[in-house]
């Protein structure tokens, strides 16, 4: 069968088991980078899966089912086998579902290219997770409209809190002005970088290297780092319970700044963040983490507060 006849036929089968946004601008792309998509996929899955087991003997009995010592066993459906490298040549063992299988692919499919495919970061491309939510843009759900509604076009924003550049990414297109995006491992600033430059927002982000807190033990105040580069009129603050320390260190920026979104770890960090925001004027909103779907927390209280100017 020729390479495109190949590729149509992966493409349909894997069209009948995807949303219609997942694959929608699959019927742009010629046959070939298809058929390439879809090995690629395949040989990502069967790095995951354990060496076959040599005393049993696999047979194909028919579409989508496999002999295993003399037992006819469901292994996955006809679409994973074939992209798996057929039943005589890859043994799928009986504790691998049809459920997990399809998963495995799907996170393969979905993360290959990087592409997020929906909420504020759509379209946006990104290295470093490896979590299917973040590609699908269902992690953090809560916060896409408040993320719209907060940054404005023409805010300077703070991302404190980094990671692999996410929200950096995202603040930058929606104001289409700088930020600055600070973290704290610096084995993460070159991921930061090269996410910028993937999607071309590298002149309007600048990294910094650097832990935030109150001024204390080596730590940077938000102020400090305001008189290094600009006043923000945004700032996220997500910094694993030391948020508190950082609101009390920046009483300049506290003054100056519009609109915070702080995630808090604990109630103890959020008891205290709460006094310094209604002292500094804010109003507070507070959201709570989604009861369908919910990402994994570590710990049990944690949420976000939105502090806005009136």
């Amino acid at each position: 069968m020729p390479a495109d006849a190949n590729a149509f036929r992966v493409y349909t089968r894997v069209r009948r088991r995807l949303p219609r946004w997942a694959v929608s601008d699959a019927d742009r792309l010629p046959a070939e980078e298809l058929w390439v998509r879809a090995h690629t996929a395949a040989r990502q899955l069967r790095k995951a899966l354990p060496r076959p087991y040599a005393d049993l003997q696999r047979k194909r009995h028919r579409p989508g089912c496999a002999v295993f010592g003399g037992k006819r066993q469901w292994t996955g459906s006809q679409l994973e086998l074939e992209l798996l490298g057929g039943p005589s040549r890859q043994c799928v063992p009986l504790r691998l579902e049809r459920g997990a299988l399809m998963k495995q692919f799907l996170k393969s499919a979905l993360t290959s290219d990087g592409r997020i495919w929906s909420g504020p970061a759509r379209g946006l491309r990104l290295s470093g997770p490896e979590s299917a939510r973040v590609y699908l843009g269902l992690y953090e759900i809560e916060l896409n409209r408040w993320i719209r509604r907060l940054v404005r076009p023409g805010d300077r924003c703070f991302d404190v809190g980094a990671q692999y550049g996410l929200d950096a990414l995202m603040f930058a297109r929606e104001s289409g002005a700088a930020v600055i995006t600070v973290e704290g491992d610096p084995a993460l600033r070159p991921i930061i970088e090269q996410n910028c430059a993937r999607n071309g927002l590298d002149t309007k982000i600048a990294v910094e290297v650097a832990w935030i807190g109150d001024g204390r033990s080596g730590t940077l105040t938000l102020d400090a780092l305001a008189e290094l580069h600009f006043w923000p009129d945004f700032v996220k603050l997500d910094i694993e319970g030391h948020e508190a320390a950082a609101l009390r260190g920046s009483p300049g920026t506290l003054a100056r700044c519009r609109a915070w979104l702080i995630e808090t770890h604990g109630l103890a960090t959020e008891n205290e963040c709460l006094p310094l925001l209604c002292e500094a004027g804010y109003r507070i909103e507070i959201v709570n983490p989604r009861s369908w779907l919910p990402d994994r927390r570590v710990i049990s209280h944690n949420r976000w507060l939105i502090a806005v100017r009136p």
